[in-house]
């Protein structure tokens, strides 16, 4: 069964976006030095209220003279502020686990060193998988059969314990761990 929600999200300068809780936007003038005339570039001055005040004016002067604006909208949290380029809220469909299937159990479910990482086998109807290593978790919704999970170098390089909580219907299905050796592959990329 779905049912919509409003979920807000922002778009970061690198043209990124995330999705956060609230949208808490301050909006900031930032004003650039210099100012700037339009109009007949010999004739007296005038201007907009702020050049007045600090520059000498003409009522009906021919040049115009103003100080440029530029607004920033910077999202707000507890931990500091980051700029950002749109903001938004979006209604979302957001779909629960399917009831009244079977049970499932993860008897099949299967996890293994790989590579730079951690390959895992999930089985049919399987909805999450938690990976944790070291400091690292990692959340796969709706996983494949199969998928192979890219842990940081700084893990990899030596022994390291892997975890893997495979989920179905909100129900956990099988906590699997694994002892791996060191990445033969990262350890060369690390020299």
């Amino acid at each position: 069964m779905a049912h919509a929600r409003l979920l807000n999200h922002i778009q970061l300068y690198d043209s990124t976006t995330h999705w956060v809780r609230n949208l808490h936007l301050i909006t900031k003038d930032h004003m650039h030095g210099a100012y700037e005339c339009v109009g007949n570039q010999n004739g007296s001055q005038t201007g907009s209220e702020k050049f007045c005040k600090q520059h000498t004016s003409t009522p009906g002067g021919t040049q115009y003279c103003f100080y440029p604006q530029h607004e920033m909208t910077i999202w707000g949290t507890d931990g500091g502020s980051v700029p950002i380029r749109a903001w938004g809220s979006v209604t979302v469909q957001i779909y629960d686990y399917l009831r009244g299937q079977q049970p499932v159990d993860g008897m099949g479910c299967q996890l293994s060193c790989s590579m730079g990482g951690a390959t895992l086998t999930s089985i049919n109807g399987t909805d999450a998988v938690e990976v944790t290593s070291a400091h690292i978790q990692l959340e796969i919704s709706h996983p494949r059969w199969q998928e192979k999970v890219a842990l940081p170098v700084e893990i990899i390089v030596s022994t390291h314990q892997v975890q893997a909580v495979f989920w179905s219907q909100g129900k956990q299905i099988a906590t699997l761990h694994v002892s791996c050796k060191p990445s033969p592959t990262s350890m060369n990329n690390a020299k």
